[in-house]
């Protein structure tokens, strides 16, 4: 069963490093807010998850404030690297115990830096080629406060992901990356000064999100156990990334995702080559991706896929194998997962549903408890967010309560 390990130098353990987020002492800051994202150099020796800094937003929330912040997390090569999120936080005080906690996986907005969802509060600091996916964050972080998340007691902790905002290349759907990413700021919400947070959490995420929340749902209790996961709402996940990519072209998945997801990988694996499964001109529509954000479909528009794609990429070993490494669900026989809701269109345009019934019938087996919901109202992948948020609410309710979840896994 393949871990982080199998990334150079990297270890599926929490590395052992620096003081614990609780003994950091995060400064609020009050520079810029481009400078804000520059990291300290050099990185403080403390453990994943520590509260870097922090500075109040410009961004208006319902019943919240908005906290822009930097963490500690841990790169696939076992660096100290440092991510950028916000942190809402409802109105008034904490209640006994504190407050409850959503981590909170967003779906894509590109692998440019400009694409960090965080640094939308500041127009200068927006790719402008991508109105839908300003508008797309910046509704996310609103369309909590909505729909009853705020007033329901969460704060909500938003990563970014490791190089969306800071330095490096975002490792684009990567699980190893977005599960570390998930959990550290879970880890860091709670060091947000006079913010009281209970360690019980939850997890939700769409799209991209949706595969980091089912990432984040296994070895969480290895990476955090300080903390305890009590369930993670994966909708529209992305899966079977071999799979998406082996059958570009056939399927209604948007075939600009395929550009982002070789330009990640090759950031996060060295063996891994574009030149080797992309032609010059694939590789200029690669580059593309790499300094616009959202899907950008102008960089593939006018073009045939076998004039970008080399023949042979479904035989390509190296890829292959890391790709099926991301699927989620690689650590089912090594700690016990959280329950985990799927939510997914059944006229999803960008994910098909059957990538998550191919994740659903995988996890079963290796024991998760599971439950999928299908929508069957004729909306695509964007405008199912919505009925997905409003049924993951009571879900995240029914798991704090210590409420018993229905499973579509069938025991044997």
């Amino acid at each position: 069963m393949p871990d982080d390990s199998s990334a150079a130098g990297a270890s599926s353990a929490p590395p052992a490093s620096g003081a614990s987020p609780a003994a950091y002492r995060p400064q609020q800051f009050h520079g810029s807010p481009a400078n804000f994202y520059v990291p300290p150099k050099p990185m403080p020796k403390v453990a994943h998850g520590t509260l870097l800094r922090y500075q109040r937003t410009k961004l208006t929330i319902p019943g919240g404030t908005a906290w822009k912040v930097m963490y500690a997390s841990t790169s696939l090569a076992g660096r100290s690297i440092a991510v950028t999120g916000i942190v809402v936080v409802p109105t008034g005080n904490a209640p006994e115990g504190g407050w409850k906690l959503i981590s909170v996986a967003h779906g894509t907005t590109g692998i440019a830096d400009d694409c960090a969802p965080s640094r939308f509060d500041v127009p200068e600091n927006v790719d402008t080629t991508s109105a839908y996916t300003v508008a797309l964050s910046r509704g996310d972080y609103r369309r909590f406060a909505e729909d009853g998340y705020l007033k329901a007691g969460y704060v909500l902790s938003f990563t970014d992901y490791e190089g969306l905002g800071t330095p490096g290349v975002h490792p684009y759907l990567v699980g190893p990356s977005e599960r570390r990413s998930v959990l550290d700021a879970a880890r860091a919400a709670r060091r947000l000064p006079h913010t009281p947070v209970r360690k019980s959490f939850a997890i939700w995420g769409y799209s991209q999100g949706g595969h980091a929340a089912a990432w984040a749902n296994d070895l969480a209790a290895k990476w955090t156990p300080e903390l305890h996961l009590m369930g993670s709402v994966a909708g529209g996940p992305v899966s079977e990334l071999n799979l998406v990519a082996n059958t570009l072209g056939s399927t209604s998945m948007e075939p600009s995702l395929f550009f982002m997801i070789i330009a990640g990988y090759a950031a996060a694996y060295p063996e891994l080559h574009p030149s080797d499964v992309l032609t010059p001109a694939g590789i200029r529509v690669m580059q593309k991706f790499e300094a616009h954000c959202g899907a950008y479909p102008g960089a593939v528009r006018g073009q045939k896929l076998s004039d970008l794609v080399k023949p042979g990429f479904d035989s390509n070993t190296a890829w292959q194998r890391r790709l099926g490494e991301s699927n989620p669900g690689q650590y089912g026989s090594q700690a016990p997962a959280a329950p985990l809701l799927i939510l997914h269109s059944a006229d999803d345009e960008v994910v098909p549903a059957f990538l998550s019934k191919t994740m659903l019938d995988r996890i079963c087996r290796i024991g998760w408890t599971v439950e999928r919901r299908i929508y069957h109202n004729g909306k695509g992948h964007v405008a199912e967010v919505p009925n997905a948020m409003a049924d993951a609410l009571p879900w995240i309710n029914a798991r704090m309560a210590g409420k018993k979840p229905a499973s579509n896994c069938t025991k044997k």
